[in-house]
């Protein structure tokens, strides 16, 4: 080879054996063919792919690219979502996603030549007498780097090593980038059982000095703020029942409003937004989990819990769906 040349596609001369540079006319001869990593689940085992570093991001079918193709983006983690569900398919050495077991994680080549330095990773249908396999073939790595491989030497990636909302993912070469690191996680949403049966009245108090009772109060468009108000049982608005088919709490004054999250664009992603009451849509910002222990909170299905504003104990203090913590006392009800 020219000397400091050592890339893809690099020619091969015929030079005058010296002893200086003498590293670019070694060779050595390779036997080993690749080696496919052992599956740590077996075939149509459901899992999703998270990032194992920052906010633990899911990997999901991201939008249409066109034809039968599928672009790969990064999103928050929600079980309950199946576009974040995954499974492997030991014969043919491929990813799958749930919802379009006919497709695979394969690479986009578009008009340039595979393997350059990135390509986008993408979804496509599994073609079996394909004259490039190695496309759709990918491999989980478990060990200190948990990587996603393909024959050709390349690992799952974000693009730009960017791990963020919506952020696409790319075949780059193998490195020790945190952007390669991927954990399976196969849990799902877990619903405890209510502690009260079906259409039993109820008030939900919090559980700071006033104990005072939450309610659904100040109408603003076709939803109500949740609040927590002085202890008035005479008030139809402070009693809730659960519903353990739709996975809701109700407003026991009219059953077809629900304890929701303040409805405005997509913020059930995020934290610190009003807790609402709205009528029942089966969304899945709807559903609502009642925890019992030290701490009684009530969460929805992205870990959020229903928070006094600030922990601050007040008459029509606004209530908020935040984070949990163990030390928030505002969340216990």
């Amino acid at each position: 080879m020219k000397p400091s040349y050592n890339r893809h596609r690099q020619y091969v001369l015929f030079r005058t054996c010296v002893r200086r540079n003498n590293h670019l006319n070694n060779w050595w001869i390779d036997q080993v063919v690749y080696r496919y990593g052992r599956q740590p689940f077996g075939d149509n085992v459901k899992f999703r792919i998270r990032m194992k570093t920052g906010k633990g991001y899911s990997l999901s079918l991201g939008q249409h690219l066109g034809s039968d193709r599928y672009y790969i983006r990064m999103y928050h983690d929600a079980p309950w979502d199946l576009k974040q569900w995954w499974f492997f398919n030991r014969r043919t050495r491929t990813i799958r996603p749930v919802t379009k077991r006919s497709h695979s994680i394969t690479v986009y080549d578009g008009n340039n030549e595979w393997p350059r330095l990135s390509k986008y990773a993408i979804l496509t249908r599994y073609r079996r007498k394909s004259n490039k396999p190695w496309y759709y073939q990918a491999t989980y790595f478990s060990g200190r780097y948990n990587n996603i491989r393909n024959p050709s030497g390349f690992c799952l990636s974000m693009w730009a090593n960017n791990a963020r909302i919506s952020g696409y993912a790319a075949w780059k070469l193998c490195t020790r980038s945190a952007s390669m690191n991927w954990r399976l996680d196969r849990r799902g949403v877990r619903y405890p059982r209510y502690p009260l049966r079906d259409g039993r009245k109820f008030q939900i108090k919090s559980r700071l000095s006033k104990r005072r009772a939450l309610i659904y109060y100040n109408r603003s468009g076709h939803q109500w703020y949740l609040r927590i108000q002085n202890n008035n049982p005479y008030n139809i608005k402070q009693w809730w029942v659960f519903d353990w088919r739709t996975k809701s709490i109700r407003a026991a004054g009219n059953r077809s409003l629900v304890v929701s999250i303040q409805l405005n664009g997509r913020n059930w992603k995020y934290y610190n937004y009003y807790g609402v009451v709205r009528k029942y849509r089966g969304e899945q910002i709807q559903k609502v989990r009642w925890f019992n222990g030290r701490l009684h909170n009530i969460r929805d299905l992205s870990n959020r819990c229903l928070n006094v504003q600030s922990n601050y104990d007040a008459h029509l203090r606004y209530v908020m769906w935040y984070k949990c913590k163990s030390n928030m006392k505002g969340s216990a009800w």
